[in-house]
């Protein structure tokens, strides 16, 4: 019996997992960048990630957004936004690059309003 229930657990977790994957291939997929570098522009973002970091050189934040278009922006350095917070907010495009097949718009001088 015990072992009958750990195979449906195990098999609901890996259908669980798959779903997840597929959804955030889905997210990647979609992503695109936006503006051109030197560009100052205004939008509506999602804050979905903040990866704090340390380094020779001192400590530091990476934060992943999300604008309502679902086009990933990432900004290092200081964002008053908290996972999960909405927000409109301007900032300067500093470059336009790819990591793990997702197209990413790197940003600075953020602000929000």
């Amino acid at each position: 019996m015990a072992s009958l229930a750990a195979r449906r657990a195990a098999s609901r977790l890996a259908e669980e997992k798959a779903a997840k994957q597929a959804k955030l291939a889905e997210i990647k997929r979609n992503s695109n960048w936006v503006g051109y570098p030197g560009k100052r522009l205004a939008s509506r973002v999602t804050c979905e990630h903040k990866h704090h970091y340390e380094s020779r050189y001192g400590g530091g934040v990476i934060t992943t957004l999300r604008d309502e278009n679902g086009n990933c922006i990432k900004t290092f350095g200081v964002c008053r936004l908290a996972v999960g917070d909405t927000a409109d907010v301007v900032f300067t495009i500093k470059e336009h690059s790819e990591w793990r097949d997702e197209k990413q718009t790197i940003v600075t001088r953020v602000q929000v309003r």
